[in-house]
């Protein structure tokens, strides 16, 4: 290319980026700018430049004419977004647990979501990438309840207690009839969606490692007897809640439910004898 050029770029509040190339007329040319300043990421603007205006008023390759574009808008830079991002997830999680992946479509959650198309996939991705995004929100949410309860509890057997107990605490038997969106979304696509049937082990194991270190301090506190093995326990304290969970979804009479989880406690934490 005859000629030299000069680029200024500021990724910054928008300050647009300059090129000022010195180019030969009646010739066309292109100048890719490289980014000086910024994130090294960023896609090149690629300017092309046409003076055929030229080649009629200049014969010459001597006549030298200096020209600058300017381009149009920040490459590389992303467009801040205009909504609330917790709300949208809330929304699409609730879609999700009271009807299922499968009978979720895409209109049901740009409705809900109040997001058109380009933004809902701009910023979540497709509907699989959406549903995990939400199930795993939804799973650390609750990680961080269940660790915050134990850390309040007056004792630690308390909190096994009432996380058994979690599934009968509406007496209508609405919350018991809703399940709750990770066991029913494992019951749903863990055969047939490898990352869903990932997220549930991972989620449980956390659960259970949460509710080992409470049967360590009941023991400790002398509410479970020392013989029992917390680790054993509390992967049978979680079977026990999973067994509930999936009773309520069936419409069972409340009563019956929490007459089973109280029955299933007694079982399961056998105190220390005197």
């Amino acid at each position: 290319m005859h000629g030299t050029g000069t680029i200024s770029w500021l990724c910054g509040r928008c300050l647009l980026p300059t090129v000022t190339l010195w180019a030969v007329p009646g010739e066309q040319r292109s100048a890719t700018a490289g980014v000086l300043h910024g994130s090294p990421r960023a896609p090149a603007p690629v300017f092309r430049l046409d003076f055929p205006e030229l080649s009629r008023a200049h014969s010459g390759p001597e006549s030298i004419v200096a020209h600058t574009v300017q381009n149009l808008y920040c490459a590389g830079m992303p467009r801040p977004r205009e909504f609330d991002e917790d709300r949208v997830i809330l929304a699409i999680r609730d879609e999700f647990w009271d009807k299922g992946y499968a009978a979720t479509s895409m209109d049901d959650l740009l409705r809900v979501s109040g997001l058109g198309k380009g933004s809902l996939y701009g910023a979540f991705g497709d509907k699989r990438s959406l549903f995990l995004r939400v199930l795993r929100h939804y799973d650390d949410a609750n990680l961080l309840m269940l660790r915050e309860h134990l850390a309040s509890a007056a004792r630690g057997i308390d909190l096994v207690r009432e996380f058994v107990l979690s599934p009968t605490g509406d007496a209508t038997g609405a919350v018991a009839r809703r399940g709750c969106l990770l066991a029913n979304s494992n019951a749903e696509l863990a055969t047939s969606t490898p990352d869903v049937a990932a997220e549930a082990r991972r989620t449980y194991d956390a659960i259970t490692a949460t509710l080992t270190a409470a049967l360590e301090r009941a023991q400790r506190e002398g509410d479970l007897d020392p013989d029992a093995d917390p680790a054993e326990t509390a992967r049978a304290v979680l079977v026990a809640q999973l067994g509930l969970i999936a009773l309520g979804r069936t419409g069972t009479d409340i009563d019956v439910l929490t007459a089973a989880a109280r029955s299933a406690l007694a079982r399961l934490l056998p105190t220390p004898t005197q």
